[in-house]
């Protein structure tokens, strides 16, 4: 069956003399698997079309006995330019697309994922600040469409406003198992508990709540408190999905700064 759909390139490597082999994550067919003979002739019809990060036109053979379809037409929709040109960019763009790689299991359609995949690096690359509130939305957002609800305003236990039930308050704990906050009066029924600064969940429940995915660069956070929201939420993800490893270019970033 020859089939075409919209996707991004998550990655991409060489396969024999002259293909390639290109994962990509489509808005029909989920993640897929991609073989494109003749890839790396010099005189190739694909261009820089497949490389990672590129948002494309494919169509390819799916076969139902296989999870390795032929790629016959790669037609490049948007580059990326701006991020490729910009370290600060970057750095965000591909831990979401490596997130992606690692997460998701091969031709699961999920059309919610695909467009906030594409509206993210749409927003990395045409905004000009605070790249990294971006990543952390993606991450929010990527555990409630996987079923890892979050809820930072409300004990996840018996309901009260954390911020306005009286009590003050320098640190909260969040229970990974419950997905949400627990008050003090409620922390005793915690399974896996995560205790961090009041502020730290305020600017949580802020970007939870944004509606416009542009706004979240609004935000003004201090790489401190960066450091341990990015830490938060991937120790989150890789509490429910125990098979996920540490990020290969989260590790490339920070030996670069």
């Amino acid at each position: 069956m020859i089939v075409k759909t919209e996707a991004i390139v998550l990655k991409s490597k060489k396969y024999r003399e002259t293909s390639k082999l290109v994962t990509f994550y489509t808005k029909r067919y989920g993640k897929i698997n991609g073989i494109i003979k003749g890839a790396r002739n010099v005189k190739n019809k694909f261009g820089s079309s497949l490389e990672p990060l590129s948002y494309v036109m494919i169509v390819f053979y799916k076969k139902e006995s296989t999870q390795l379809h032929l790629v016959t037409q790669c037609d490049l929709l948007k580059a990326f330019k701006s991020i490729s040109q910009d370290l600060d960019k970057l750095e965000p763009a591909l831990k979401i697309i490596e997130l992606v790689y690692k997460v998701m299991h091969d031709e699961e359609e999920n059309e919610k994922l695909f467009n906030l995949l594409n509206q993210t690096l749409f927003a990395i690359e045409t905004n000009n600040r605070n790249f990294a509130n971006l990543f952390f939305l993606f991450e929010i957002k990527l555990g409630e469409i996987l079923g890892y609800q979050y809820n930072f305003q409300n004990c996840g236990k018996c309901g009260v406003d954390i911020y306005n039930n009286g009590d003050e308050v320098r640190q909260i704990v969040f229970d990974y198992s419950k997905g949400s906050l627990l008050c003090v009066d409620c922390i005793q029924y915690s399974v896996h508990p995560q205790k961090m600064p009041v502020r730290i969940f305020k600017i949580l429940n802020r970007i939870e709540k944004t509606e416009e995915i542009d706004s979240v660069t609004n935000l003004i956070i201090t790489r401190q408190d960066g450091n341990e929201i990015g830490k938060f939420l991937f120790d989150y993800l890789r509490y429910h999905i125990s098979s996920l490893k540490e990020l290969k270019s989260e590790k490339v970033f920070s030996q670069l700064f």
